[in-house]
């Protein structure tokens, strides 16, 4: 039997991915406005990492072989589906099978992520957190560790990962629930907002290593792995308070969109390159400070768009063999 839905997992994806293609929409003008560095900076501390610790909290050793499958599958279609999108914005046409910094990155450490935890099941995770947060620390120095395979972030989000294999989730979401905490939830996520936009330029040497995807710059190379665990710090605190201020009751359709993040996911970019390609940022949202907000705020209609039934396909299709087998 397929175990039962918490509303609340489904409630905090939901606005992770919301945040996603609001930082996707800041990162395509990102250079043009110092509102959206900061939006930036905010969203990209932890949520990719938050996303990969949630996926964690419901990882299990089952169907592993199709599961990796499916996401290779998509990632590849992904990477299919953007190569015709660079040539209708009248780009050069670029195809690297095991290269990728962009968008279809997910679905491919996805796939790295269940195997090989599958591949360490027997291994104490406690031994394994520290080694992978070790190696998280240090990657950076390694200029040969980068996009190829996806390696840097493979190796810097894997932790994330593995601490949510570790984390009991009925415990979690009893803290979650617990209406003490919200206050401190809060505090934490209106503090980080308020530093990302008051100090956006100190703070925007931080964006390298938000991403996960590089090496160490020139001007924090000495101390980078302490800069490093800034970051990991800063990701799991403002990541803890996210889910402390997840609504747990019901929202409607919009905790069912929660159970379709990854085809969001996969259809929202396309809109977002096509918006971009087209111009449309430069020709009627660049001129005003409450346009740029507006250009943000275009993530909403984007978001209830892509999670329309109609755009299921093609990710439903590929997991199907996963949804069969779980539900059977």
């Amino acid at each position: 039997m397929a175990d039962k839905r918490i509303v609340l997992w489904d409630n905090v994806k939901f606005f992770l991915i919301l945040l996603v293609v609001v930082g996707h929409l800041a990162d395509v003008n990102v250079e043009r406005s110092q509102l959206f560095k900061g939006v930036f900076l905010m969203i990209y501390a932890f949520h990719m990492p938050l996303f990969f610790f949630i996926s964690g909290l419901f990882h299990k050793n089952t169907k592993i072989k199709e599961k990796v499958v499916s996401y290779l599958a998509l990632y590849l279609i992904l990477k299919i589906v953007f190569f015709f999108v660079r040539i209708v914005n009248g780009g050069e046409p670029s195809f690297k099978v095991l290269t990728e910094d962009g968008l279809p990155w997910f679905m491919f450490t996805m796939a790295f992520f269940v195997g090989i935890t599958y591949v360490l099941r027997d291994m104490d995770k406690r031994y394994l957190l520290v080694i992978s947060i070790l190696l998280g620390l240090f990657s950076g120095y390694d200029k040969e560790i980068g996009k190829y395979l996806v390696e840097s972030r493979n190796i810097v989000f894997y932790p994330f990962y593995l601490a949510g294999t570790m984390v009991g989730k009925e415990k979690l979401e009893g803290i979650i629930k617990n209406p003490k905490w919200k206050i401190a939830g809060w505090v934490v996520m209106l503090g980080w907002c308020g530093l990302c936009l008051m100090y956006t330029d100190r703070l925007y040497i931080l964006r390298h290593l938000f991403t996960g995807q590089n090496a160490f710059n020139s001007e924090i190379y000495s101390v980078g792995f302490i800069y490093r665990g800034i970051t990991y710090v800063i990701t799991a605190v403002v990541g803890f308070a996210f889910m402390l201020l997840a609504p747990t009751r019901s929202l409607g359709k919009i905790s069912e969109f929660g159970t379709r993040t990854l085809q969001i996911y996969f259809w929202h970019h396309i809109i977002v390159l096509l918006l971009q390609g087209q111009g449309i940022y430069v020709k009627f949202f660049s001129h005003a400070l409450y346009m740029k907000a507006a250009w943000l705020l275009l993530s909403i209609p984007i978001t209830l768009l892509v999670a329309w039934k109609p755009f299921r396909h093609p990710v439903d299709w590929i997991l199907l063999p996963i949804r069969k087998k779980e539900s059977s």
